[in-house]
């Protein structure tokens, strides 16, 4: 069930880019098509399923209380790191791009979410 409308997806590489089952936090898809301007980012985000693109609430947003200002990761390098290492925690680290992420807080720490990196609380140890 969607919150909203999204639209089809045209172009096959952004159909094959869609079938992965990927959160966007890009401007552009493969093909270079614009995603609409998110109006809510971090309340919402754009999902891409089976040739669509669909703006849908961000439950892990919302579960885990995260704050609105989540680093962009636009360089080439970050993304691609960034989709490698899924949650992991990147507080005080140098990303491929030489881009300093701040330091943690002695509750919050910064982890990669999507192809962003937003701080967190800390995760109980093991």
């Amino acid at each position: 069930m969607t919150w909203r409308k999204g639209f089809v997806l045209k172009d096959p590489k952004d159909v094959q880019f869609s079938q992965m089952g990927l959160h966007c936090v890009v401007s552009r898809l493969p093909s270079g098509t614009p995603l609409p301007k998110n109006p809510n980012f971090g309340e919402y985000e754009w999902h891409l399923e089976e040739g669509r693109a669909v703006l849908r609430p961000n439950e892990e947003r919302q579960r885990q209380n995260l704050p609105d200002d989540p680093i962009m990761l636009r360089d080439t390098r970050d993304v691609s790191f960034a989709q490698n290492c899924q949650h992991a925690q990147v507080s005080s680290a140098t990303l491929p791009s030489g881009l300093k992420v701040p330091d943690s807080t002695h509750d919050k720490e910064w982890r990669i979410d999507g192809l962003c990196v937003v701080l967190m609380g800390r995760r109980a140890a093991p």
